[in-house]
């Protein structure tokens, strides 16, 4: 279940000398709109997924209505374009994304529990505290499910 890194590269810029240019969003991948069950923070993230069954997994939850929590690992390396992993409720970039996608589950250890804008507040402390083995952060954020699917155009 692991989005390559490579990939997100991909996904997220379009490297170019020209400023009137935007990213290109990689059309191999999914996007999806992660906000709040009931709002609280007023924030919101995107998911990229890359794997059919895990594209299929989150259009059956969004057309069920279910409410699901994301498992992901982040990043917020300083050699990406963050422009695809917008809040679309603030029209704001976090520095952080998703580098991999762990599954849609119905319950998370608390200490993956949060919010976007908490985590880019306080991003080294939360990479410490959730890294595990790791050297990423990670997120299970309790209050967060899948809102919609989110088309390439409205990432830019």
């Amino acid at each position: 279940m692991k989005i390559l890194l490579g990939a997100m590269v991909a996904l997220l810029c379009s490297c170019s000398n020209d400023d009137d240019e935007k990213p290109v969003a990689d059309p191999a991948l999914v996007y999806f709109l992660v906000t709040e069950t009931d709002v609280e923070h007023g924030d919101s993230y995107i998911l990229p997924l890359e794997k059919s069954e895990d594209i299929a997994e989150a259009r059956a939850i969004i057309a069920n209505k279910e409410k699901k929590i994301i498992l992901a690992e982040i990043s917020n390396d300083t050699n990406e374009n963050y422009s695809s992993n917008r809040d679309l409720l603030k029209n704001r970039t976090w520095s952080w994304h998703i580098v991999s996608f762990n599954g849609f589950v119905d319950t998370s250890i608390e200490i993956l529990d949060g919010w976007p804008t908490y985590v880019e507040e306080n991003y080294s402390e939360w990479v410490e505290n959730t890294k595990g083995d790791g050297t990423n952060g990670n997120i299970g954020f309790w209050n967060y499910t899948l809102e919609r699917e989110v088309s390439a155009d409205e990432l830019y």
